[in-house]
């Protein structure tokens, strides 16, 4: 932007007492070249048309209010947006931390059969041996899951089970939930602010021993 300072000359008949205010000091304002009007001494824009009037000195008050009303209502959707992003953050989190607390209630579910006879899957070796699992019993660790998320809600939306998986004693989840936004602006209905958010959470869980 190139701002140059033109004062225009006020007529010699004019008398002595006008005060200065009354002398238009204007500043070009043009963007990448083109210029768009300028702005007087009181702060006012003026637009190009208004400055091809014959008056030696025009100070029509203009207005930025358009500008202005558009940029309060940019920031007020960022705003929004911000705010609902930070709302879906929170949810996933909240998400991740029942479905965690359900998967390891279902990984108490063992199976006695196969403890008791000494049967193990192995998950590695450490410095100590090899680190084993304790045998789960897939079915009632499915169940008591299962059950557990139908009793857990996110911001009163309730949670489903998309996958579950037992395989060599690890449990394997993924878990969903569909929220609706934290603001939402009834002049935006149908759009994506105003739809429902649908978040997934995998968790896993297993009972580890030396």
């Amino acid at each position: 932007m190139v701002d140059s300072q033109i004062p225009l000359i006020v007529p010699r008949n004019s008398s002595s007492s006008k005060r200065l205010a009354d002398i238009c000091i204007k500043k070009e304002v043009n963007i990448f070249g083109n210029v768009l009007g300028t702005v007087n001494s009181y702060g006012n824009f003026i637009c190009r048309h208004d400055e091809d009037s014959q008056s030696p000195c025009r100070c029509e008050k203009g207005s930025l209010s358009i500008l202005i009303i558009s940029l309060f209502l940019i920031t007020l959707l960022l705003s929004f947006a911000i705010i609902d992003v930070a709302g879906a953050y929170r949810a996933k989190r909240d998400l991740i931390n029942l479905s965690e607390a359900a998967i390891s209630r279902a990984a108490h579910n063992l199976d006695a059969g196969r403890y008791y006879s000494g049967d193990r899957s192995v998950l590695g070796s450490g410095p100590l041996g090899p680190i084993n699992l304790l045998p789960i019993d897939c079915a009632a660790a499915s169940q008591t899951f299962q059950q557990e998320i139908e009793s857990m809600n996110v911001d009163g939306a309730p949670l489903s089970v998309l996958n579950f998986s037992c395989i060599a004693d690890l449990l394997r989840a993924t878990v969903t939930v569909s929220v609706k936004p934290t603001l939402a602006l009834p002049i935006l209905q149908g759009s994506v602010m105003n739809r429902l958010l649908t978040i997934h959470a995998s968790v896993s869980a297993s009972n580890v021993i030396g």
